[in-house]
C-alpha cells in the first residue's frame, strides 16, 4: 500500500514553520558564536559565523572586565521585586474587577487599563525623573522599583482569568465565614495560579532586560544592572562585542533557568487567558 504524499497546504505549512524556526534561532547562535570568537574575527567584515577556535576565556574575560556579581545581584533584586509586586497587586485588582460588586466598575477597569497601557512611559518619563531627583531617589532601589510597581496589563490578565472561577466557590466560602482576604488566599490564588505565574515571567523577563530606565535613574557604575553594564564594553570607536556577546548569554541563562521550571504552569496560563498562540 502506497504512503499518502502530503497535501501542497502541508508542505508549504512545514517550509513557513521551518523559515520561522531559522530566523527565530538564528540571533541567538550568532549570539553564542560571537561569545566564543577572539578580538580578531569580531573585527571583520563579513565576520565569520563560526570561529576558528572557541574562545572560552572570553567568558572569564567578562567577569573580570566588570564587576559581575554586583550587576547579577541589582538585576536580580530588581526584576524580583517588581514581579512580586505586579503579579500580587494586579492580582488583587484583578479579583475585584472580576467578582466584586461596586459603582462604576467596568468603567473603572478600562480606565485603568487603558491608561496604563495606552500612554507609553516616554510620556511619564520625565515627570518621574524630576520627581525621583527631588525625593533624592536617584541611584537607589527604590527609584527602579517603586514606578513599575503595578501595570494595567497584570491587571487584565488577572482579571480574565480569575473571571472564569465559578462564584458557587466564593459564596461558599463567605457562607462559612471567610472574609474576603481569605477567600481571595484560599480560592483565588490557588485556581488562577497558572495565569500569574504567566503575569511574573512576563514582567521579571522584561524588567531583567529593561535596559532605558536604569539609565536614566542611575549614574554610578556599581547599582547598574547586567544589560547596562554590557555598555562598558563599548570602546571609544568601538565596541568589544565577542564579550558583549558573551555578558549576553550570561544574561539569558537565569531566564531559561526560569522558564524550564515553571513552563507547565506558563502553558497553562497562555492558554486560559484567551492568550492562545
Amino acid at each position: 500500500m502506497r504512503d499518502r504524499l502530503p497535501s501542497p497546504g502541508a508542505v508549504a505549512a512545514a517550509v513557513l514553520l521551518g523559515a520561522a524556526l531559522v530566523v527565530t534561532l538564528f540571533p541567538f547562535v550568532y549570539m553564542v558564536s560571537l561569545s566564543l570568537s577572539s578580538d580578531v574575527e569580531v573585527q571583520r567584515f563579513p565576520p565569520p559565523l563560526i570561529p576558528a577556535q572557541a574562545r572560552w576565556s572570553n567568558f572569564a574575560r567578562v567577569w573580570q572586565a566588570v564587576p559581575l556579581p554586583r550587576y547579577l545581584l541589582n538585576s536580580l533584586v530588581v526584576a524580583t521585586a517588581i514581579a512580586c509586586s505586579t503579579t500580587l497587586l494586579g492580582s488583587m485588582a484583578g479579583y475585584a474587577f472580576a467578582k466584586l460588586r461596586f459603582p462604576f466598575r467596568d468603567s473603572l477597569f478600562w480606565v485603568v487599563v487603558g491608561v496604563s497601557m495606552m500612554i507609553p512611559f516616554f510620556v511619564r518619563m520625565i515627570p518621574l525623573y524630576i520627581m525621583e531627583s527631588k525625593l533624592g531617589w536617584l541611584n537607589t532601589y527604590h527609584g527602579y522599583i517603586v514606578p513599575w510597581l503595578m501595570n494595567g496589563y497584570s491587571v487584565f490578565l488577572s482579571r480574565q482569568a480569575i473571571k472564569p472561577i465559578p462564584g458557587d466557590f466564593i459564596d461558599a466560602a463567605r457562607i462559612d465565614g471567610a472574609s474576603e482576604t481569605l477567600i481571595y488566599r484560599r480560592v483565588i490564588l490557588p485556581l488562577a495560579r497558572p495565569a500569574l505565574v504567566t503575569v511574573f515571567l512576563f514582567t521579571f523577563v522584561f524588567q531583567w532586560n529593561e535596559v532605558f530606565w536604569p539609565l536614566i535613574v542611575t549614574d554610578s557604575i556599581d547599582m547598574r544592572t547586567l544589560p547596562l553594564g554590557l555598555l562598558l564594553f563599548r570602546k571609544e570607536y568601538d565596541f568589544e562585542w565577542n564579550l558583549i556577546a558573551a555578558g549576553a548569554f550570561i544574561l539569558f541563562l537565569p531566564i531559561l533557568a526560569l522558564f524550564l521550571c515553571s513552563q507547565r504552569f506558563f502553558l497553562k496560563g497562555m492558554m486560559h487567558s484567551g492568550l492562545k498562540g
